[in-house]
């Protein structure tokens, strides 16, 4: 709410977020399930829960024709 507030909305949001472990990336195998869950929790739940934090002033944005363009 203060991000969007000292900022006058949100007309576009670009999530980059990443974990993918160590490089080379080992096999799945390899991998244990707490590694799985923390790439997943960074990759795919962070992503889906900024989105959703501020799904409310994206679709103002766009309601005022406000878009990223």
């Amino acid at each position: 709410m203060q991000v969007t507030a000292s900022l006058g909305g949100i007309d576009v949001l670009i999530n980059n977020s990443s974990s993918l472990g160590p490089v080379p990336l080992a096999l799945l195998a390899d991998t244990d399930c707490e590694e799985l869950e923390a790439a997943l929790a960074a990759n795919l739940l962070g992503a889906f829960r900024l989105t959703k934090a501020l799904f409310g002033a994206l679709a103002a944005s766009a309601r005022e024709d406000r878009g990223p363009w």
